[in-house]
């Protein structure tokens, strides 16, 4: 498998995650007896902060009765050696838990989205990001320009992927309703969704708005399933707390404490939470096609 692909930030994650995991119940000053170092360095090992040495793995997986993932963790290792991270050149842009579900994002098997406040990224066009932008005031033009260009760079990775994940998106009627932008914008916008539904990695439901008031607490929030070949990941969860302002690491001329940014979840628990959500959501939608017919009789409207 190529764990390359997922980008330094996200293996040395991964990494840190199956540290943390097989220590179980013992506590961080007892592998840090075992290998000769301090709880600190332990703690940095289990939040990717530094990489592990094989020596590191070898002497902790030993105390933790797991020398048989040896060799899959110093894969794991060798692998954060070599990646790269897509987004490095936007990387001032992006908060860190944003940089942190973009790993996910490009190699998982499948992308659970719901949204509530406007469509979802990787079905945008670039008008419609740059309107978002624009009426959220989020950032001076040459950030507007770069955040365009990144969220483009990042629909095209998913594009050009030889196994694209399976995208299955719920969309709140009211998104197909909100001005955009104008009205040419929100055309364009949705004759794309239309095509993209038509892909056969894309699935499409409509939450219409005669169904009420919906399950999930969060106006926003997108799950990551990773292919069965990456063993025991987990996945993740990403919930902005503000869509798009949520991703500005240092917006000009405005009250940095008043941007409110996103979680990237990665514990099974939290992660089932936002399954069960998904799917209490799915059970109110309109199927596939249905969904389709709405998107398009909304293009027709505007």
């Amino acid at each position: 498998m190529d764990l390359t692909a997922a980008g330094r930030t996200e293996v040395l994650l991964w990494l840190a995650d199956e540290l943390r995991r097989l220590r179980g119940s013992r506590s961080r000053a007892d592998a840090a007896r075992r290998i000769g170092t301090t709880a600190g360095h332990i703690g940095h090992l289990e939040t990717g902060r530094n990489p592990p040495s094989r020596m590191d793995i070898e002497g902790l997986l030993d105390l933790y009765g797991a020398t048989d993932q040896v060799e899959r963790l110093c894969a794991l290792r060798d692998a954060s050696r070599h990646a790269q991270d897509w987004w490095s050149e936007y990387a001032d842009l992006l908060q860190s838990p944003v940089q942190a579900w973009l790993g996910l994002e490009a190699v998982a098997a499948r992308l659970h989205t719901f949204d509530s406040h406007v469509l979802p990224a990787l079905f945008q066009i670039a008008p419609y990001t740059e309107a978002v932008l624009r009426a959220q005031q989020a950032s001076h033009e040459d950030q507007q320009r770069r955040l365009i260009e990144f969220e483009q760079h990042r629909q095209h990775i998913q594009n050009e992927r030889a196994d694209p994940a399976q995208l299955l998106a719920i969309i709140d009627e009211q998104v197909l309703h909100r001005l955009v932008g104008d009205a040419t914008v929100m055309r364009h916008q949705l004759t794309h969704l239309a095509r993209a539904s038509l892909q056969p990695h894309v699935t499409i439901r409509v939450l219409p708005r005669d169904r009420g008031l919906h399950t999930s607490t969060d106006a926003a929030f997108a799950i990551a399933t990773m292919p069965s070949h990456f063993g025991p990941h987990p996945g993740g969860v990403f919930v902005p707390s503000h869509v798009h302002r949520g991703w500005l690491q240092n917006p000009p001329d405005r009250d940095v404490a008043a941007i409110r940014q996103g979680a990237c979840y990665r514990r099974q628990r939290e992660i089932q939470t936002y399954r069960a959500t998904w799917e209490r959501l799915r059970e109110q939608t309109l199927d596939p096609e249905r969904s389709r017919e709405i998107i398009e009789q909304t293009r027709r409207d505007w």
